[in-house]
C-alpha cells in the first residue's frame, strides 16, 4: 500500500463519505460524483471521488447477488475538481474509457497525481456545467484535516 493512502487524513474522507451515505439513506450509485472540502491529503490536488465500476477487479467481483436487490461494488476514483466536472459532464461510459486511456499517462492510485486530462489532450472550458448525479461530503473534518 502506498504511503499516501496508509495515513489518516487518505481513509478520513472515506470514513466521512460513509457517515453521509448513511443517514442520507441512499447508496451512492456508479457515475455519481462526490465533492469534497479540500485536497484528500496534504500536497494534492484531488478532492473529489468517482463511483464506477471497479475495474482494477475480475468482473465477478464486481457484483453481489447474495442480497435482494444485488449489490454492486462501486470504485471511488480520486479526482481533481476539473476531473470531477468533466466526469459529470460526459456520464460514466465515457469517462470509464478515459480512465483506462489515463493509465498509461498517471497513476491513479497516487494521490498526489497530477490532473490527467491535459495529457490526454482533453481541454475544457470554463463553461462547463454539471450534468450528472453530485453529492457533496458532509461532515465534521474537512478533507485532508484534522478532526
Amino acid at each position: 500500500m502506498r504511503q499516501a493512502c496508509a495515513s489518516d487524513n487518505a481513509r478520513r474522507p472515506i470514513g466521512t463519505l460513509a457517515d453521509s451515505v448513511l443517514s442520507s439513506g441512499r447508496a451512492l450509485i456508479r457515475g455519481e460524483v462526490v465533492d469534497g472540502t479540500g485536497p484528500m491529503v496534504d500536497g494534492s490536488s484531488l478532492s473529489a471521488l468517482c463511483c464506477l465500476a471497479p475495474a482494477p477487479l475480475p468482473q465477478s467481483f464486481w457484483l453481489y447477488g447474495g442480497s435482494d436487490p444485488a449489490m454492486m461494488f462501486i470504485w471511488l476514483v480520486p479526482l481533481t475538481n476539473l476531473e470531477a466536472e468533466f466526469a459529470r459532464r460526459v456520464g460514466p461510459d465515457e469517462f470509464e474509457g478515459h480512465l483506462v486511456e489515463a493509465q498509461d499517462v498517471v497513476d491513479l492510485f497516487d494521490l498526489r497525481r497530477p490532473d490527467f486530462l491535459a495529457p490526454l489532450g482533453i481541454s475544457e472550458s470554463p463553461e462547463i456545467r454539471p450534468m450528472g448525479r453530485t453529492r457533496s461530503i458532509q461532515g465534521r473534518c474537512r478533507i485532508g484535516s484534522e478532526p
